[in-house]
């Protein structure tokens, strides 16, 4: 039995129902299907009555190094910590309001600056008129207080 050549035709229409049928094959998961495994939690939350004292103890005062205790799990706290920029912005907005109230709270209380000043000069003897050298001292002392509002009128707080 001899087999005839494919026509043209016949080729072109077999070609996308080929590729088609490869793309799907491409599509199916050979990876077994995963299965989550059981997280060991505790049943129950230890209650105020574990705590030293029977004293509450919020979220944010437990040790969470003395909480967590695995190496692994504390490493990647305190790198988390240590980069977590979210944190930083907000550590230098509660500087930045400390620095902003502290200079809102310098408008209510007067200004007062103090000021030396000294200056020494010598002039050799060839030229000086008299012909001798001449030392000339300079000193000067300020004392002065910048405008100051007393805020009468509940504008300073």
């Amino acid at each position: 039995m001899t087999r005839r050549p494919l026509s043209r035709w016949r080729a072109a229409r077999l070609a996308p129902v080929a590729l088609a049928v490869l793309l799907a094959q491409g599509c199916v998961s050979m990876a077994p299907q995963y299965a989550r495994p059981a997280a060991p939690v505790a049943a129950t939350y230890p209650d105020q009555a574990a705590t030293p004292g029977g004293a509450a103890l919020s979220a944010a005062r437990i040790d969470w190094r003395g909480y967590f205790t695995d190496p692994v799990l504390q490493g990647l706290i305190g790198d988390a910590l240590a980069h977590n920029r979210d944190l930083r912005v907000a550590l230098l907005r509660v500087e930045e309001a400390r620095a902003l109230y502290g200079i809102q709270r310098a408008d209510q209380f007067p200004t007062i600056g103090l000021r030396a000043d000294g200056t020494r000069a010598r002039t050799p003897g060839d030229l000086n008129v008299t012909g001798q050298p001449q030392v000339a001292s300079q000193y000067q002392a300020g004392l002065g207080m910048a405008t100051w509002e007393r805020g009468l009128w509940g504008r300073l707080r």
